[in-house]
């Protein structure tokens, strides 16, 4: 008789019991289970860097903290793939320090991870972090680390996660349509980040050799603005209007769009009154412009352009005034 094999089985038999039993009186309300409120939700270091990360992506996505990676990410290659996802990710335990989402649709553009700055890790601390980058990674999810003991600034901060970050909007780019021998329309779609700043800056100093004086930067499709844009705008308008020669104005502004350009005080130097907005027939046809623009011009763009915004007023001097240090400093390979 095979006295082992009939052990098991009264084990087996006795955790099936057992299970059952607290199953049973849990389902009843025969259970006391007590619980006891959780301590901070945030360490220190992570709520200082929340205030700061919060502060310097206001109005261009939304930012929530320790957000669960099965909650980001699906699984949906071969078994290994998904057993090896599963295992990490059973207990809920394993997150993203900060998940960025579009405001709009909810849609997951980026992860941000603050490092710890200790000197030694232990191999669990180690491989965890390895783990959610590479998910992170097979998943299309860009991810930004910033170390916990380095003190940036909300300015520093933009900078880094908008340079890190590819434009999420396949359609986000620079449309234009001539509107006469003086005069362009141009369209920005999606997002007006340092990207295309450059771009349209090139492009309208070439129309002004051409002849054309009045620039209408149309942004009815443009959900947001960094400050590179804006300070390409800024730097534009201000030197057409020290030269009387021509204009630039923003026409057709989206309510995001609005709230930016309040919050740096720019909306009486570049918006245009209701009255002034040249109107568009359907014969009038958009135009794509694309270019390539190499990374040392692209550094030197966005620090002209955050010397625009410095020179625009005095809160903007305080605002930039980390930023401009921080990009003065910065190399070119260190862009995008």
């Amino acid at each position: 008789m095979n006295w082992g094999l009939f052990l098991a089985l009264g084990v087996g038999l006795l955790i099936l019991f057992a299970l059952g039993y607290y199953v049973g009186r849990a389902r009843r309300g025969l259970l006391r289970v007590r619980f006891s409120r959780g301590s901070a939700f945030l360490s220190e270091e992570e709520h200082q860097f929340f205030d700061v990360l919060h502060e310097a992506l206001r109005n261009i996505y939304h930012v929530f903290p320790k957000v669960r990676l099965e909650d980001l990410v699906e699984s949906r290659s071969g078994f290994l793939t998904r057993l090896r996802f599963e295992l990490f990710s059973l207990s809920g335990r394993y997150h993203a320090d900060f998940a960025l989402f579009d405001p709009h649709d909810f849609r997951i553009i980026g992860v941000v991870e603050l490092d710890d700055s200790a000197p030694a890790k232990t191999a669990l601390a180690r491989w965890i972090e390895k783990n959610i980058d590479a998910t992170l990674r097979f998943a299309r999810i860009p991810v930004v680390h910033f170390e916990s003991s380095n003190q940036l600034s909300a300015d520093q901060v933009r900078h880094i996660v908008l340079d890190t970050l590819p434009a999420r909007d396949s359609h986000s780019g620079v449309r234009y349509c001539r509107l006469g021998p003086e005069r362009v329309w141009i369209s920005m779609q999606g997002e007006a980040i340092w990207h295309n700043s450059v771009v349209l800056r090139d492009f309208i100093s070439e129309l002004q050799v051409e002849g054309v004086r009045f620039f209408f930067i149309d942004l009815e499709s443009c959900r947001l603005m960094d400050s590179t844009f804006m300070g390409t705008l800024t730097g534009l308008a201000s030197k057409m209007s020290a030269d009387s020669d021509g204009e630039l104005v923003i026409v057709r502004a989206s309510a995001n769009c609005r709230r930016q350009l309040a919050l740096y005080g720019l909306e009486a130097l570049l918006l245009a009154p209701e009255g002034d907005i040249p109107s568009l027939s359907e014969e009038d046809k958009m135009l794509v412009l694309a270019r390539a623009i190499p990374k040392e011009e692209m550094r030197r763009a966005i620090l002209a352009a955050h010397e625009a915004l410095v020179a625009s007023s005095d809160e903007n001097r305080l605002r930039f005034r980390d930023a401009l240090e921080f990009l003065r400093g910065k190399e070119p390979e260190n862009l995008g």
